[in-house]
């Protein structure tokens, strides 16, 4: 198995979170390269790979600055601002290399349907870091509803909730115009790309409330819908609360099936069992690590761009319907 030549383009929280992944698989993979601007969040990375016994890797100021250097890489780690994923990950595919990119996608659906036309002409691989889509626990999830254990899916009910404006409050996920939206578009995507992995079917109507208050994004938001195929589905964001934690609960003729948006864990309980019982499975697997057998090919891409686009079109809808406060039907 070659090592995997990484670069990180934006080196924040989240990216050092990946980091720490990628330094858990030393033979399978290096950091060569790192795009920051800023000195601190570059230091903060690069302190990391140092401390592990690991080479520096070098630094550059901006994603064009690295594209004109001589330092080869294989893959590309895109954590930058949201509104920045389109360019990062175009330019990433037309360089030749494999891109898993933070969530959401894109902040448009005309940008997720460009990278999608471009991503099926590209050699590379495109994963978008959902966690539950990467995860065994949804994985595993989706095998038993598929295999009938708990009868035909009738309905889910999903909620999530963060103090997240506390958090963010000097953030630029509070810029509409770098974000693309609020706690739903942001920590709220997990729950909803998770609620339609589980589900496996096409929004066909929903109706939204949410509220600002005072904010210039959406913080609390409640959804209510169905899909194609006739499955009821509700969900709750709150990004106004304590903690960040969610709940995932499927509805089937003979069971229920509950996890969260990260598939952090997996219960279930049937016709034959009244109390919910653990699934034991492997969790707590890196995003990184399903990235690289996705890599390997020891695994199908557990979220390409196909959900990218997804989410893009459920936040059509959903804008749609909390600005006319009516039920919007997708096409």
């Amino acid at each position: 198995m070659k090592k995997t030549r990484t670069v990180i383009i934006g080196a924040g929280g989240i990216a050092r979170h990946h980091l720490k992944g990628i330094l858990q698989t030393p033979r399978r993979a290096s950091v060569v390269a790192l795009v920051e601007p800023h000195n601190g969040s570059a230091e903060a990375a690069i302190g990391m790979v140092v401390e592990a016994g690991r080479k520096a890797p070098i630094r550059t100021a901006s994603w064009k600055e690295f594209l004109k250097s001589d330092v080869k890489a294989d893959t590309a780690l895109i954590c930058t601002p949201h509104n920045l994923h389109y360019q990062n990950v175009r330019d990433a595919l037309k360089a030749g290399l494999d891109v898993l990119v933070e969530k959401p996608m894109v902040i448009t659906t005309g940008d997720a349907l460009r990278l999608k036309r471009l991503a099926a002409r590209s050699t590379g691989i495109l994963s978008i870091a959902f966690n539950g889509s990467h995860s065994p626990g949804i994985r595993k999830a989706r095998e038993l509803i598929a295999a009938g254990r708990i009868g035909e899916i009738i309905a889910v009910n999903a909620y999530i909730h963060q103090r997240w404006i506390k958090g963010f409050s000097d953030s630029w996920r509070l810029k509409p115009e770098i974000s693309g939206g609020g706690f739903l578009f942001d920590t709220g995507s997990h729950m909803v790309n998770t609620t339609l992995d589980l589900v496996d079917d096409d929004v066909r109507e929903m109706l939204v409330r949410w509220n600002h208050h005072g904010a210039p994004v959406e913080l609390n938001a409640a959804i209510a819908g169905s899909t194609k195929g006739g499955i009821l589905f509700t969900m709750l964001g709150v990004g106004e609360n304590i903690q960040c934690k969610s709940q995932i609960t499927v509805f089937g003729t003979r069971g229920q099936i509950q996890t969260c948006a990260w598939g952090k864990f997996l219960r279930m309980k049937t016709n034959e069992r009244n109390d919910f019982k653990d699934v034991k499975l492997k969790l707590g697997v890196p995003v990184w690590d399903t990235f690289l057998q996705t890599r390997d090919g020891k695994l199908d891409n557990p979220c390409p761009v196909d959900k990218g686009v997804r989410f893009a079109r459920f936040m059509d809808l959903a804008r749609k319907s909390a600005e006319s406060g009516e039920v919007v039907r997708a096409r």
